[in-house]
């Protein structure tokens, strides 16, 4: 699985992408601090998974999940400091949501959780 990091935060990037490196056949494949970087990520590395922070600054989160759909349908699971924003990152279209505050161990289930809704798609 190939894996885009969007985080304004250098150190979430860093550490999201030391974790899931731990991990058998995952590639962080790119990076991004901004909407704009991120649409020319997805663009370049075509990833399977973007881990997107749902405050990410450059554009509005429902309008950059537009802007992501537009480029390739992928996977997005939302990245949040605040559980509150579970609710409306799904109603918007996410794959699934982790708190920043999570254990790592969650946010790899919730990886081995969307792997398996994509090969589920993919057989299908």
């Amino acid at each position: 699985m190939r894996f885009v990091l969007a985080d304004e935060n250098t150190d979430v990037r860093f550490a999201l992408g030391i974790r899931l490196a731990q991990e058998s056949d995952v590639s962080v494949v790119g990076e991004a601090a901004n909407a704009r970087e991120l649409i020319s990520q997805i663009e370049t590395t075509r990833p399977d998974i973007i881990f997107l922070d749902w405050e990410l600054p450059g554009m509005a989160i429902i309008d950059l999940m537009d802007a992501i759909r537009d480029v390739m349908d992928l996977a997005v699971v939302i990245l949040s400091t605040h559980n509150r924003a579970e609710q409306s990152a799904l109603a918007i279209g996410a794959d699934a949501f982790v708190c920043k505050t999570s254990p790592p161990e969650v946010l790899i289930k919730t990886v081995n959780t969307v792997v398996q809704g994509l090969n589920y798609s993919e057989a299908r």
